[in-house]
C-alpha cells in the first residue's frame, strides 16, 4: 500500500511540474534567440557565457530535482544578466 501512495506521489508531482517545464523551455528558447538575433550587440565573452548558462537550465531540466522549474529559470535569468553586462556601447557621434 505504501508503495501505491508512493507511486501516486511521484506522478502528480511530475504532472505539475510540466507546466514549469514547458516554461523554461520556451524561456531558453526566447534568449537563444535573442543571442542569434541580437549576437552584434552583445560581446564574444558575454554570448558565450550566457549560452553556457542555458545548457546548464537544460541540464537542469534533464535532472529529476524536484526544484527543477526553479533552477532551470535561476540559470535563465544569469544567461539574461550577463548578456546586460556584455552589452556593447554604442557610439554616439
Amino acid at each position: 500500500m505504501r508503495i501505491v501512495q508512493i507511486l501516486i506521489a511521484s506522478v502528480c508531482a511530475i504532472a505539475l511540474s510540466q507546466p514549469a517545464l514547458a516554461g523554461c523551455k520556451k524561456e531558453i528558447k526566447e534568449t537563444r534567440e535573442l543571442i542569434e538575433r541580437d549576437k552584434d550587440q552583445y560581446t564574444l565573452v558575454a554570448r558565450n557565457k550566457a549560452s553556457a548558462d542555458l545548457l546548464s537550465a537544460e541540464a537542469k531540466l534533464i535532472d529529476l530535482n524536484p526544484m527543477l522549474d526553479l533552477d532551470c529559470l535561476k540559470m535563465v535569468r544569469k544567461a539574461k544578466a550577463e548578456l546586460r553586462k556584455g552589452k556593447k556601447k554604442e557610439n554616439k557621434d
